[in-house]
């Protein structure tokens, strides 16, 4: 029997969440290497509309430890404000942190760091009036110490290959309660790299530094220095304006001047960068400015190591997405008239029947063939209570199609 046009679409889905594609920043490759780092923001132009530079900051902030006098050399990478700072609608810098612990600023923003601009900047009121608070910032991502682009860097494995091989292993052995066996290999699995790890993290000195307090003094560090770097870009600027009185330059090096120990913090983190900002806002309450905790998870319970709550509320997305593809009728591909229970229910059985008989994709000129099993379902269902607006209407089309192909194989049998 052929496999319905879903399922092929479904394929190239799961190819493309191996992790060398899943983690590959957007444009070309960038050598970090080209930027020698300093104790002071030195921005210049990377990928195509970006600017990049490496900041150094002490490893050990608190200067108690054998890894003292040592340094960390931090990636940033900025997108501008689209007016220069000496204008009066220049709101400063906004510093991101994606979650995890772990990810990357630096692909946050080059992925999504002119969308977020835009949520921020200026534009109209809702009246359709100009607004009167209009202001326009740089945005500004940067890998945490020990990840990514910063270095020195944690690496648990010797290279990418082996980091890779590792994922596609775990993946296809299945997550928790897709296998008889997944849980015991994934607790050995861990074990594994647990105690790898930290051999490797005590030879390299990083890992003690990596806790989130570290991460919120390097976020301090990042707005003293952009501070002074906005108090020498507009000497810069006011220098190549002869139009400006001596007034207008007074005024401006008055708003933009560089205050030590003063420079004010603007900051939205997502995830753990929500846990990352609680931090941050009760260590340095004073600096803060605006802070925008999103995607809020429980600092108590994340800082006791229990993690206990964070799955509290995941049954709960999912009974509201079958409530709302009710309400949407024929719009939502897996509508019934008997309501949310029902398709709910239907999601469920589908679960169930593709862990006994997984789906076999034929390959096309997009990718090889493919098995799509209970595991990948809730590898996409984990995707779906992550971002549901983009990726339930998908898991909807494929649940559809599955249970369209076995009433078709139980009509042909009968």
């Amino acid at each position: 029997m052929k496999s319905l046009p879903n399922f092929v679409l479904a394929g190239s889905w799961f190819r493309n969440q191996l992790p060398e594609h899943s983690s590959r920043p957007p444009g070309s490759t960038f050598d970090w290497d080209r930027i020698l780092p300093s104790r002071h923001l030195q921005w210049r132009q990377c990928w195509e509309d970006f600017q990049c530079a490496r900041l150094q900051v002490p490893m050990d902030w608190l200067g108690t430890s054998e890894e003292a006098g040592r340094a960390v050399d931090l990636a940033l990478v900025k997108v501008e404000a689209s007016v220069p700072v000496t204008d009066a609608s220049y709101g400063g810098a906004v510093v991101l942190n994606p979650g995890g612990p772990g990810g990357s600023g630096v692909q946050q923003v080059l992925k999504g760091g002119h969308a977020i601009q835009t949520i921020l900047s200026a534009g109209p009121d809702f009246d359709g009036s100009e607004a009167n608070h209009t202001k326009y910032f740089d945005i500004i991502g940067f890998d945490p110490r020990g990840i990514n682009n910063s270095r020195p860097v944690l690496n648990c494995f010797p290279n990418h290959l082996e980091s890779a091989a590792s994922t596609i292993e775990e993946n296809a052995h299945g997550m928790i309660g897709t296998s008889d066996t997944s849980f015991d290999y994934l607790w050995a699995s861990k074990r594994a790299m647990a105690e790898g790890c930290s051999k490797l993290a005590a030879e390299e000195g990083i890992a003690k530094h990596m806790a989130t307090a570290s991460v919120a003094r390097d976020i301090v560090e990042i707005f003293e220095r952009h501070g002074e770097w906005q108090a020498n870009e507009a000497k810069r600027l006011i220098e190549l304006d002869t139009a400006l009185s001596g007034d207008e330059q007074q005024m401006i090096e008055d708003q933009t001047a560089y205050i030590s120990g003063s420079e004010m913090v603007q900051y939205w983190g997502f995830s753990y960068g929500s846990i990352l900002g609680a931090t941050l806002s009760a260590m340095f309450p004073e600096r803060i400015k605006r802070a925008v905790l999103d995607g809020v998870a429980d600092s108590h319970d994340y800082m006791a190591g229990g993690w206990t709550s964070n799955l509290n509320d995941t049954d709960l997305i999912f009974a509201k997405m079958a409530e709302h593809c009710w309400e949407g009728g024929a719009n939502c591909a897996l509508w019934n008239v008997d309501g949310p229970a029902v398709i709910a229910e239907n999601v469920q059985k589908v679960m169930a029947n593709i862990m006994v008989d997984p789906v076999s994709v034929p390959g096309t000129e997009l990718h090889g063939p493919v098995v799509i099993t209970h595991n990948d379902l809730k590898r996409l269902s984990r995707a779906v209570a992550y971002w549901p607006l983009r990726d339930f209407p998908f898991l909807a089309q494929i649940v559809r199609s599955e249970r369209a192909k076995r009433y078709l194989s139980r009509s042909l049998a009968s």
